[in-house]
């Protein structure tokens, strides 16, 4: 069984986490609209590296909690 420590820093990481997931969405969307790029990234190098940034963000922070526990 899982200690309440073990919980508790779990929930606080899955806080941080959310936030930062937060911020870089709202990076690429108010990006976008400043530039009035609805799709794709019109190769507009700035959004490309916003838009991998919050790819690599989404794919590779659910690894941390499967190693977490």
């Amino acid at each position: 069984m899982l200690s309440q420590y073990v919980i508790d820093t779990t929930l606080l990481f899955a806080c941080i986490f959310a936030i930062l997931h937060v911020t870089f969405s709202l990076r690429v969307g108010i990006y976008r609209g400043m530039n009035k790029i609805s799709m794709g990234d019109c190769g507009d190098k700035e959004l490309l590296n916003r838009v991998r940034g919050h790819g690599n963000f989404v794919e590779n922070a659910p690894l941390f909690f499967h190693y977490a526990i």
